[in-house]
């Protein structure tokens, strides 16, 4: 069988027990933020001073099925607004019934989003994804002065769609990990929770990027493009334009994932977002910091060790730190990393940008190995 007709039905069936999986549940239930539109009060709430987003769907479409919990979301942060109502309507029609409407637009689709501006009865096609996320951040851009949000984790993984989904992979600067993933699937559900935190670990490195795509829309063309057959699939894009993609195939996990975009990326991060107890660490020149306060040790010839070792296995800050940390321990002595890891332990609890966290823990991270060859020494 073609490989792309393999892919296609895959993505059919997946939505079929996606649809199936709601029994009896259609848009024509009540939805509390939403109204039910027909011929009669469609005129007398689209067109006048609020704007309006309107689905039209068909009750035993699948689409039109799997969107019941996107529009039940958005009915909700619609109801938790304190300005919504001032400014938007929400509602839906049942095409099979009201065929004058749809004939009206000239649907022939379902479901069908329509967004009206305020005092307009010329419909602009909604061609984002059709969960209540997308609706919320669509309607936001649209809707001027419309406080309309969901009470959600912050999301740190970016957003992508088929507008900015070729330029974000192919950017030589950075490395990227995609979720394909069907919103309204139990598996995409779960992962997604996942991937939010994977995307938190890697905040601070600004050439990775952990992004997500939803493929029930035209987006679906990239499951043909790479020949992915389920979903969630979870895919690493190396940096440069048209490189190819490496598919995680572990279980989803958030350790494994970590450990997964640590490998490709070049990158040391643990799961709660610092970076690896090793990172900065040289042990050469942590055993040769340590020597200055060794007794009988020449502080003088400890630092120049130090320098010259530094000069061989390092360039840049970590380098310029270790001579740092040997010279105020030829004066202070080993007090003086006890002082400055305690220091630093408090500066970790609080609050800083994840780059400005970064070195820290790179510092606590070389103190505390100079601070072990010392007790070595010692013994």
């Amino acid at each position: 069988m073609n490989r792309q007709l393999s892919v296609l039905l895959v993505l059919v069936l997946v939505g079929f027990v996606a649809a199936a999986s709601l029994d009896n549940v259609n848009l024509s239930v009540e939805i509390p933020g939403v109204v039910q539109m027909n011929g009669e009060n469609f005129d007398q709430l689209v067109g006048k001073d609020r704007a309006a987003l309107v689905v039209f769907y068909t009750p035993l479409c699948m689409r039109s099925r799997l969107m019941v919990p996107e529009y039940t979301e958005l009915g909700a942060a619609y109801k938790k607004s304190n300005n919504a109502n001032d400014l938007l309507v929400i509602g839906k029609v049942d095409g099979t019934v009201e065929v004058e409407l749809r004939e009206r637009f000239n649907l022939v689709d379902s479901p069908t989003v329509l967004f009206f501006a305020p005092g307009s009865l010329e419909p602009v096609r909604y061609s984002k994804s059709l969960n209540s996320y997308s609706f919320i951040k669509y309607l936001s851009k649209e809707v001027n002065n419309l406080r309309l949000f969901m009470v959600k984790e912050p999301q740190f993984e970016t957003e992508l769609e088929h507008i900015n989904f070729d330029s974000v992979i192919n950017d030589p600067s950075r490395a990227v990990f995609v979720m394909f993933y069907l919103p309204w699937t139990p598996e995409s559900k779960n992962l997604m929770l996942i991937y939010n935190d994977l995307a938190k670990v890697f905040l601070g490195d600004k050439d990775v990027v952990i992004a997500r795509i939803d493929v029930s829309d035209v987006s679906s063309k990239y499951m043909v493009k790479y020949n992915i057959l389920e979903t969630p699939s979870v895919y690493f894009f190396p940096k440069g334009a048209n490189a190819e993609p490496v598919k995680y195939r572990r279980r989803h996990h958030l350790e494994g994932l970590v450990a997964f975009v640590n490998k490709r990326a070049g990158k040391n991060r643990l799961v709660n977002g610092d970076i690896s107890r090793d990172y900065g660490v040289v042990d050469k020149l942590s055993e040769a910091a340590a020597r200055v306060v060794k007794s009988g040790e020449s502080a003088h010839a400890a630092i120049e060790a130090v320098k010259v070792t530094a000069a061989k296995w390092m360039k840049g800050g970590a380098g310029a730190y270790y001579i740092t940390v040997t010279e105020r321990l030829a004066v202070r002595g080993a007090v003086y990393i006890e002082n400055e890891l305690a220091r630093l332990q408090r500066t970790l609890q609080g609050a800083m940008a994840a780059n400005c966290r970064d070195e820290v823990v790179k510092r606590v991270n070389i103190l505390t190995s100079i601070q072990q060859y010392i007790e070595q020494q010692a013994t």
